[in-house]
């Protein structure tokens, strides 16, 4: 196992293994919580707790938004003549800073990167039209002045996530995508990668969006059954398979003279479930479990 010195902190470097594990959670032992809109304040099976901050705009309120104990953190999406979604963040640079002085050389660092992984087991998936939107996860820029607070809803200004849904193209099979917002530019690039169709009942997903200073990976792994390289320890990249790559692109060549990240507030982690844009859409199912990993960049 090699380590690598940036800034003034050892960390791990590259795959390796994780500098910090930011946040582990594990939604199936925890007690029943609904999650209204704005921040609630979850009881983690080791007695300590986590703030999460729920958006779900206007009529497009999903129908279930709650922590179901021994099923997950529990949803139900489904287009009725509404599109429905919901969005849950979580807040990685406060974890990061938690207890930490304005000097440490442990607060988060820009140049920093970040996995985020989501464990997702699919009860009832439909089609969701073009975009495979069903349920996504990953990183944002909340825009603030970085000092990791939920007070209003975080603003999304920059992301990058790892998405999976059922799309009529593709059969109906599951189909991951790779959404980017950066810069106010909006992109998502659909892959018929996976030929899995769709299990009755339960379809078990791991995404992750791998994301460092300018650019980001996108992983996934689809099955009937719960998986199990995940079930007891965290999977490392080559675990899970590489479906997209996301990387800024300036329209010409530029010189860099600073350290400056697209990520210029709080980083939060996000994950967002949706019915589609397809009348009777629908994804329902529930997150086990959300890992956060972090490892230092090398300069």
């Amino acid at each position: 196992m090699s380590l690598a010195l940036t800034g003034s902190s050892w960390v791990l470097q590259d795959n390796q293994g994780a500098s910090e594990v930011v946040l582990d959670v594990d939604f199936t032992q925890m007690s029943n919580t609904t999650l209204n809109n704005g921040t609630t304040t979850l009881t983690l099976p080791n007695g300590e707790t986590l703030d999460c901050h729920a958006f779900t705009p206007g009529s497009n309120t999903v129908q279930q938004l709650a922590v179901v104990n021994g099923q997950g953190l529990s949803f139900r999406a489904k287009h009725d003549g509404t599109v429905r979604y919901a969005r849950v963040y979580f807040n990685i640079t406060g974890s990061i800073n938690e207890g930490k002085s304005a000097t440490d050389p442990g607060r988060y660092n820009a140049r920093d990167r970040i996995r985020v992984i989501a464990q997702i087991s699919g009860t009832t998936i439909t089609d969701h039209g073009s975009i495979s939107f069903g349920v996504s996860n990953g990183i944002l820029d909340s825009g603030d002045s970085a000092a990791g607070s939920f007070a209003g809803t975080p603003q999304t200004v920059d992301y990058i996530i790892s998405a999976i849904g059922s799309v009529a193209a593709n059969a109906n099979k599951l189909t991951p995508v790779a959404l980017s917002l950066i810069g106010g530019t909006f992109t998502n690039v659909n892959y018929t990668t996976d030929t899995r169709a769709v299990t009755a009942g339960q379809t078990e997903m791991t995404l992750e969006a791998d994301v460092r200073q300018g650019e980001g990976w996108y992983r996934f792994k689809t099955g009937s059954a719960p998986l199990g390289d995940y079930a007891t320890s965290l999977p490392v990249p080559g675990d899970l398979t590489t479906f997209g790559h996301a990387r800024l692109k300036p329209s010409a060549a530029v010189v860099i003279t600073s350290d400056n990240s697209p990520f210029t507030g709080s980083v939060m982690g996000v994950f967002t479930v949706s019915s589609g844009g397809t009348t009777n859409g629908e994804f329902s199912g529930s997150i086990s479990r959300l890992a956060i990993l972090r490892y230092g960049a090398v300069k």
